[in-house]
């Protein structure tokens, strides 16, 4: 009994050419995913790191877009008006398909970059230079890709590419136009690039801008989110952190000195409340709090009713500083309150009889 040769068979027929050209798609492209995970979990150790859900459905729906195309491609099916329209969807699927993997491979990049940061235990401040550059570095690269996939996408419609091809000519005057039109933006972008590499601001810096205080949550290409510390969000486009003046309380470091002012009577015993600042600063309650660099209790001013202590004390950043600064005020307040009542301030007015008001002998 004679049997066809099985290859020969599937090249004889169209369409199963077509099956086969798709089944062997697949089976070479999930090959390939199986190897680039093997190569994460082989390489990055953390959980965080392994490929996550949205590049693993833009990855399917690449292939599947992909063998779709390979096998309409080689299997030469019959040509009709409807076949042709069919190989434009594809195609124009597959650009986005391949567009959205990018994208989110860029993504999954990025991720992979903070969990090396996170393994490696590196130094905040170096954490967050390499983020504020990551950031803009990945929001620019998103920009391109998908200008360029749009870009591919309009290019495969014959009137719009012949269209394209007829104002290259006038390019230089509409380049002109354009720039003059969007010159707040393009400096908006530059102003982005500067800050991103010469990173006067850094995410979760601590600022005080505008007279509020806030820390860095976002710089985008062209404005930056300040949220400030009651919640609200202040939107600044990015040139305002070129052009104007601000104060960074994280510029080259995190940790910050805070500050405790006290009016008390002049009959308050310094020397005791710096024993109490000394035992306040041991509870169990500010070990998280103050980072044991700087504990300092002086009188820094006087007048005619008090005179003022003044408290410096060290902590890690803003946030903790400011709740340092809290807890040591309520404290000695209380201190003072229960075993020095008489020091706290008062008015003093002395009244004295004049002669005139001497009784008679």
């Amino acid at each position: 009994m004679n049997f066809t040769d099985p290859i020969s068979l599937i090249a004889m027929n169209p369409w199963l050419l077509f099956l086969f050209s798709v089944l062997a798609s697949f089976i070479i492209s999930y090959l390939s995913y199986f190897i680039f995970s093997l190569i994460i979990r082989r390489y990055f150790k953390s959980s965080k790191t392994k490929v996550n859900h949205s590049l693993r459905a833009s990855f399917h729906v690449l292939v599947i877009v992909s063998a779709l195309k390979i096998g309409y491609s080689v299997a030469n099916l019959p040509t009709s008006y409807w076949d042709s329209r069919l190989d434009k969807v594809l195609s124009i699927t597959l650009i986005l398909a391949c567009t959205m993997f990018i994208y989110r491979f860029i993504d999954f990049g990025r991720s992979l970059f903070y969990s090396h940061l996170e393994g490696e235990q590196a130094q905040i401040m170096q954490a967050r230079k390499a983020r504020t550059q990551i950031e803009f570095l990945f929001k620019m690269a998103v920009i391109i890709v998908w200008i360029i996939g749009v870009c591919a996408i309009l290019m495969s419609f014959e009137g719009v590419r012949n269209f394209g091809t007829s104002i290259l000519a006038s390019a230089g005057i509409a380049g002109i136009i354009l720039g003059l039109a969007a010159q707040k933006s393009i400096s908006n972008l530059f102003a982005g690039m500067q800050i991103a590499f010469s990173q006067p601001i850094k995410i979760d810096d601590a600022l005080i801008v505008e007279n509020e205080f806030g820390t860095v949550e976002e710089i985008a290409l062209t404005y930056v989110v300040v949220k400030l510390w009651d919640s609200r969000r202040m939107i600044f486009p990015i040139s305002y952190f070129i052009e104007k003046p601000f104060q960074n309380w994280t510029r080259a470091s995190s940790d910050l000195l805070g500050s405790v002012f006290l009016y008390v009577d002049y009959s308050f015993p310094v020397e005791e409340a710096r024993k109490e600042l000394q035992r306040i600063l041991s509870l169990d309650e500010a070990k998280g709090l103050w980072d044991g660099r700087v504990s300092v209790l002086q009188v820094t001013d006087a007048n005619e009713r008090t005179f003022e202590l003044r408290i410096l004390v060290s902590s890690i950043d803003a946030p903790t500083t400011f709740n340092l600064r809290v807890f040591i005020r309520e404290k000695m307040i209380a201190f003072i309150q229960e075993n020095y009542p008489q020091s706290l301030p008062k008015q003093r007015i002395e009244y004295t009889r004049s002669p005139a008001h001497q009784p008679m002998a």
